[in-house]
């Protein structure tokens, strides 16, 4: 074969197999975009409603919004107040930092839909012709801008936090959906089961709350070459702790099968790699996977891994964890709850 031949069948065939693993990273890649959609929507058991809600997460971000709606059912008749306790942090606030809280009624009616944005950045009720809802907001700009954190909502008959009307035990219902148009993200979440047992002051770390009070988690995520990983951490406690004080805290650390075995983690062909890394957080936090797994230990598991993730430290004796996958080739960012161990 002459040698130009040979140059040009050879340059075509490289050239065939560069397009065909392009072509297969994409496809893979667009794989992960779909595991990932799909994922983001498997909801968690349900259980019964109660007198109290939790949002593990909402926003105030600049070009975002955190539309929540609530349901109320089987209260007695005549004006419903539903205490709403609203704590956060500015965004970017360190992991170790309290939050703030801002509480107060809002006031529905029984078997009331109340649909509404946290501050009133866009008027639900007025744009719907709803007149017989009336949340209690979030402060709006300049001073409520950039912040996320987490809204408790009671009206347990037992509850006395000083306001005119006594709570009348109503049933608790109830979604959000957050849209950041700034990264376009577009997620939403029940409150099913992330509640707890009737109660003055709500104690979202109980069997009853949660994820059932169990504290370990599992962990996985993908390659580091489709998906940027994080980790958003909500410790649980009392609504004291949580969202009077702000200080609720936990600390987590990865490790193999479970707590006996050694810190660390798997890569994803089942090797294991020890670490110490430890990820504390009060009120609540977001660590990246490098953060959660240490710098040394980080590339073990660049093509993708998983950890047992279990409290070692902190007054909270559970969190919520939430993981959040950003796909590099610009299809979206996507959020599912860690299972529970």
């Amino acid at each position: 074969m002459p040698g130009w031949v040979y140059e040009l069948f050879y340059f075509g065939q490289n050239r065939k197999r560069n397009m065909k693993k392009t072509f297969q990273k994409s496809l893979i890649a667009a794989s992960v975009g779909a595991l990932l959609a799909t994922a983001s929507m498997v909801a968690s058991a349900g259980t019964p409603g109660t007198t109290n809600l939790l949002f593990p997460y909402v926003t105030s971000k600049v070009g975002a919004y955190t539309f929540l709606s609530i349901t109320n059912q089987l209260g007695a008749p005549g004006p419903t107040p539903l205490h709403f306790t609203w704590a956060t942090k500015a965004i970017g606030a360190a992991n170790s930092a309290t939050c703030n809280h801002v509480n107060g009624d809002a006031m529905s009616t029984p078997n009331d839909l109340m649909q509404f944005e946290m501050s009133n950045r866009i008027d639900v009720p007025a744009a719907f012709g709803d007149t017989t809802s009336a949340p209690k907001y979030f402060p709006g700009a300049p001073a409520g801008s950039n912040q996320q954190g987490f809204l408790i909502v009671n009206n347990s008959a037992a509850a006395a936090y000083g306001e005119a009307a006594a709570y009348n035990g109503a049933i608790l219902h109830g979604d959000a959906h957050i849209v950041d148009t700034s990264t376009g993200l577009y997620f939403a979440y029940s409150t099913d089961d992330l509640h707890t047992t009737d109660a003055a002051l709500p104690d979202f770390a109980l069997p009853a709350g949660p994820d059932g009070g169990n504290d370990r988690k599992v962990m996985s995520w993908y390659a580091t070459s489709v998906a940027t990983t994080s980790f958003y951490i909500l410790p649980l406690a009392g609504e004291g702790l949580m969202a009077y004080a702000g200080a609720a805290s936990v600390t987590y650390a990865a490790t193999g099968p479970g707590p006996l075995f050694f810190y660390g983690h798997y890569n994803n062909n089942e090797g294991f790699q020890s670490s110490t890394t430890n990820v504390p957080v009060t009120c609540f936090g977001v660590a990246s996977r490098a953060q959660m797994l240490g710098a040394l230990n980080e590339p073990w598991s660049a093509n993708g891994g998983w950890a047992n993730w279990f409290r070692v430290a902190g007054p909270a004796t559970n969190a919520l964890v939430y993981k959040q996958e950003t796909t590099l080739n610009g299809m979206g960012s996507y959020i599912t709850r860690a299972p529970t161990l």
